[in-house]
Formats: structure tokens, sequence, C-alpha cells
């Protein structure tokens, strides 16, 4: 009997500790989750941004191993993209249904659409991408294979993501985005207050 009540004793300290364990665990969780939250975002020139993204694209366009590539003569979505819409860091803000967003702080992102690429020939040379640039130090932050597959990939040394994604009418796009980012107060700016930024060169182009 003694030795019943000492055993249900060893098992109520063993659930307890567990217990605390896991709260434990939870509170350093939320803490860190503030502290990265309430960062300010970092400041970086815009064109600059720009040009490892283009870099970035290049590579993973050389790495598909696509031979005579061309654009697709829809433009729609090809180029320079600027989103203002980054959060104001903070974690408060962070939980409003609509947070509040940061002022001069943009996220640069550019995308490129290939022509006449097949879909079983996409999704060959996605995989083809995948395992050159992994070569490179490239890691694969997310993929959904088959035929209509969305692969994105970090390059080493950067928090951008490259993503390459089949699209209706035999094409296959290829874009990187920056994280968010505040620009100088000299940057140039248009009349959107958004940063202005030069047409970079399409991949297919020689480099």
């Amino acid at each position: 009997m003694a030795q019943q009540r000492s055993s249900h004793g060893r098992w109520k300290i063993t659930m307890l500790a567990i217990a605390l364990l896991a709260s434990l665990g939870v509170t350093i969780a939320v803490i860190s989750f503030v502290v990265h939250s309430d960062r300010p975002y970092p400041t970086e020139d815009p064109t600059a941004t720009l040009r490892r993204l283009n870099r970035h694209t290049r590579a993973a366009h050389d790495a598909l191993g696509i031979p005579n590539t061309q654009l697709s003569t829809t433009t729609h979505g090809q180029g320079v993209s600027v989103d203002p819409t980054c959060p104001r860091p903070g974690f408060l803000n962070g939980l409003r249904d609509s947070p509040d967003l940061e002022e001069h702080v943009v996220r640069i992102g550019e995308s490129w659409m290939l022509a006449n690429v097949k879909p079983g020939e996409a999704w060959s040379a996605a995989q083809r991408m995948r395992d050159t640039l992994k070569k490179s130090g490239w890691r694969v932050t997310f993929s959904a294979e088959g035929l209509n597959f969305f692969l994105t990939m970090q390059p080493p040394g950067a928090n951008d993501s490259v993503s390459v994604s089949p699209y209706p009418g035999d094409r296959l796009e290829i874009s990187a985005h920056s994280q968010c980012a505040r620009y100088p107060d000299a940057t140039p700016t248009g009349l959107s207050g958004e940063p202005e930024l030069p047409r970079p060169t399409p991949p297919t182009q020689e480099h």
C-alpha cells in the first residue's frame, strides 16, 4: 500500500514538472514573439535591393536549364513591384485586424513570365533548379509538387525569397521578393510617395 502511494506521488511530481516545463516553453515563445515584433525595420537602399533581387532571378532562370527562353508578351505583373503594406512594429499593433502601416517602409519585388513552357517541362525545370541551387547553399522554404507546383527558395546570406510557379497558357513565373525595409530619406520617390526604381534587365537577356 505504501509502495502504491509512493508511486502515485512520483507520478504527480512528474506531471507537475511536465506542466511547468510546458508553461515555461510557452512563456519563452511569447517573450520571443514580443521582442521580435518590436524590432525596427532595417534601412536599405531600394535600388541596391532590386539589383540583388535581379541576381536572384537570373540565378533561378539559369538553373531552370530551359534553352532559348522568351518573355511572355503579356507584360502585366512583370518587372518591379513596390509593396508599402508593412505593419508598424509593435506587439499590440500586430494583434489588430488592420495593423497600422509603417511609413517609408516597403517590400521590393521583381517578377518575370516565361512563355511557351509546357506544364511537364516546367515541373522538370523547377526540380532541376531546386537541385542546382541547393548545391550553392540555397534552401527550400516551401514546396508544393506536381504540375501545379509552387517552389520557394531562400538564397544564402539573404532574407529574400525566390519562387517559380506555372501559369495558364504555358507560362512560367520567376519572382523574387525582399523583406520589408526602410528606405533612406534621400531616396527618389514618385507621385505615389513610393521609391522610383529602374526597370531591371530580364533574365532572358545575356549577362
